[in-house]
C-alpha cells in the first residue's frame, strides 16, 4: 500500500473510523487495530494493521508508516472454535456450554442467563424443557453408533421444528436435550412439549430401518420452580424423571413432583 492512504481501501462506512485511528499515531506514536479492507472485487478482507510515527532529527512527528497483514485464516479459525464451543457438531443445536448444531450447553447457559436477567427485570415467566430419548441406548447398542448418531440428528431436527426462532433447543449430551422457551403461558409450554413428544414418537427411517423411540419431557418455569440456572435445570431434570416413572413417552411439570 505504498503511497496509498489506508482509507482508500476501507469501505465508505469505515473510512472516518480508519482516519481517526491513523490520527492517533501522532498522539500515541504507534497504533494497532483490525479493519476490513476491500479487494478489487469488492470482497471485504480482515487485516491487522500496525502504524508507527516517523520523526525527524528534532523528534518531531512528520508522518507515519505502517503494515497490514491478512488475518482471514485466523478469523475463520477463531469463528470455528467459537462455533465448536457453542454448538453440538452432531445435531447442530446449541450445546449446554452454549445447547447439537443445536446450540450446545455453553450457548444454552448464556441464553438462559440473559432470560433470567430479563425475567427479573420485566417480571415475566419462561420455561425450561428437559427431554430424554427413551430406548435410545438400546438402539445405539443394537445397531451401532452410526445409526445412533443419525437418529440423534433427526430427533434434534424434529425438536427444533416445534419451537420459535427466539427459543433455544439444545443438546445437553448423550440422548438428553433441553429447550429454553420464551413463553409465559403454561398451556403454551405444555402444547409445545406435547408436539415434540408426538413428533419423536413417530418412526424414524434410517438406512432402511424403521426405528421407534419416545421422549420423556420435564418442564420447569421461572420463577415458579427456580430463581437461577442451576435450580431451574435441576428441577426440569427432576420433572423429566417423573415423566419416566409415569411409563415414559410422557410429560411432567415440576409442580407435580
Amino acid at each position: 500500500m505504498r503511497n496509498k492512504h489506508l482509507g482508500d481501501f476501507a469501505s465508505r462506512d469505515d473510512r472516518e473510523w480508519v482516519g481517526n485511528r491513523l490520527a492517533d499515531v501522532f498522539a500515541q506514536g504507534t497504533v494497532t487495530f483490525e479493519v476490513y479492507l476491500l479487494q478489487h472485487d469488492g470482497l471485504k478482507v480482515p487485516f491487522l494493521c500496525n502504524f508507527v510515527a516517523l520523526r525527524n532529527g528534532k523528534d518531531e512527528v512528520i508522518g507515519y508508516t505502517g503494515t497490514g497483514r491478512d488475518i482471514s485464516e485466523r478469523k475463520a479459525m477463531h469463528e470455528q472454535m467459537q462455533r465448536m464451543a457453542s454448538f453440538d457438531m452432531l445435531t447442530e443445536l446449541p450445546n449446554r456450554t452454549m445447547l447439537s448444531e443445536l446450540p450446545n450447553r455453553t450457548m444454552l447457559s448464556e441464553r438462559l442467563q440473559f432470560a433470567l436477567m430479563q425475567g427479573r427485570r420485566e417480571q415475566c415467566r419462561f420455561a425450561i424443557l428437559f427431554l430424554d430419548l427413551d430406548m435410545f441406548k438400546y438402539i445405539n447398542d443394537k445397531f451401532g453408533h452410526d445409526i445412533g448418531d443419525k437418529l440423534l440428528k433427526q430427533a434434534a431436527g424434529r425438536i427444533a421444528s416445534h419451537v420459535q426462532p427466539e427459543d433455544t433447543p439444545s443438546r445437553i449430551g448423550g440422548d438428553e436435550f433441553a429447550v429454553l422457551l420464551h413463553t409465559q403461558s403454561e398451556k403454551d409450554a405444555l402444547q409445545i412439549a406435547e408436539n415434540i413428544r408426538q413428533s419423536i414418537h413417530r418412526p424414524f427411517e434410517i438406512n432402511g430401518l424403521q426405528l421407534s423411540i419416545s421422549a420423556s419431557i420435564g418442564i420447569a418455569f421461572f420463577p415458579d420452580h427456580g430463581a437461577d440456572e442451576k435450580e431451574l435445570l435441576k428441577n426440569a431434570d427432576t420433572a423429566m424423571y417423573l415423566a419416566k416413572k409415569k411409563g415414559r413417552n410422557a410429560i411432567a411439570v415440576f409442580s407435580e413432583v
